[in-house]
């Protein structure tokens, strides 16, 4: 697997869904419950990502299609202020 210097990406595929979002629009999605964490394991390095998603289960078809072997571990969260 080949992870990219700078974008977070494995293989040609990005692992972080809010990346490139502005941070009003990464609040507005956090306080839905529309994002999930990821954990991939690229050979010794360990690498965290993001899914955009309606659900845990839809999150873990968008991981599984990835084929990356990147496993959802649970929904992001955080205090939202003025959304």
């Amino acid at each position: 697997m080949v992870i990219h210097p700078i974008i977070p990406m494995v293989d040609g595929i990005v692992v972080d869904d809010i990346y490139a979002l502005p941070e009003p629009v990464r609040r507005i999605l956090i306080a839905r419950s529309l994002v999930w964490l990821t954990h991939l394991r690229v050979g010794d390095a360990h690498r965290g990502g993001t899914i955009i998603a309606a659900s845990w289960a839809r999150a873990e078809e968008i991981a599984l299609g990835r084929g990356l072997g990147e496993e959802v571990i649970g929904e992001m969260v955080g205090e939202v202020a003025d959304v």
